[in-house]
């Protein structure tokens, strides 16, 4: 059934359940008579299911504020329509298995999808949270008298703050020209020869949503 449980019905007054029918044994929780029909007996069975609707795994790709988001189902229905819990988007539904929608700000969507096939139709949801994408602000390079061997003492102990300026939920990466990661924080001071290091910033929910900057 839609809910994942299994009914049975014999010629009788009630339906028989399985509440976890991929468990094992006595933790499949059978239940003998759980449903009352009331007045009503179960004579010819219960009307089929379309098996399809239990694959409807569904894939979103671009989830930072400002994206074209996109979605992919796994089914394969007849006709699938979407209401992306957005409407102050101006533009909260679609139609079509992969649709995409650019959300109207950052925060959590609810959104649902209904999937038809032949007469039957199903509706699903899904939680799909758009996180802010952090802005990398820069700083100024660095400089220091270098020693006869060319390297200097930089101080590093300002920068993370003035890449970050005081916005919520952000951290901050560190890599070196050859795009291999740094200590995070920077080594204060910093013993090093001239180099581009590159800062990237992002969302500690996504680390999709991300900006960078570079400093020497």
């Amino acid at each position: 059934a839609p809910n994942h449980k299994i009914y049975l019905t014999h010629i009788k007054y009630s339906l028989d359940v399985i509440n976890e029918p991929n468990e094992p044994g006595s933790l499949s929780d059978f239940e003998s008579n759980a449903i009352s029909l009331e007045n009503n007996t179960a004579k010819l069975g219960l009307p089929t299911f379309m098996q399809t609707f239990f694959l409807r795994e569904l894939i979103v790709e671009n989830t930072c504020f400002g994206d074209e988001t996109h979605f992919f189902l796994e089914n394969n229905f007849d006709t699938v329509s979407w209401n992306f819990g957005d409407p102050n988007s101006g533009s909260n539904t679609a139609v079509g298995e992969n649709p995409t929608h650019i959300f109207s700000a950052p925060g959590s969507y609810q959104v649902t999808y209904q999937g038809t096939i032949g007469n039957q139709v199903q509706s699903f949801t899904k939680d799909v949270i758009i996180s802010e994408t952090p802005i990398a602000y820069s700083i100024l390079d660095l400089a220091e008298c270098p020693n006869q061997d060319g390297e200097a003492f930089f101080d590093t102990s300002g920068i993370t703050n003035q890449i970050i300026n005081h916005q919520q939920n952000a951290v901050v990466d560190y890599y070196d020209e050859n795009g291999e990661a740094l200590p995070v924080p920077l080594p204060n001071p910093l013993l090093s020869t001239t180099q581009k290091i590159t800062a990237r910033i992002s969302n500690v929910n996504n680390n999709q949503c991300f900006d960078e900057t570079t400093f020497h």
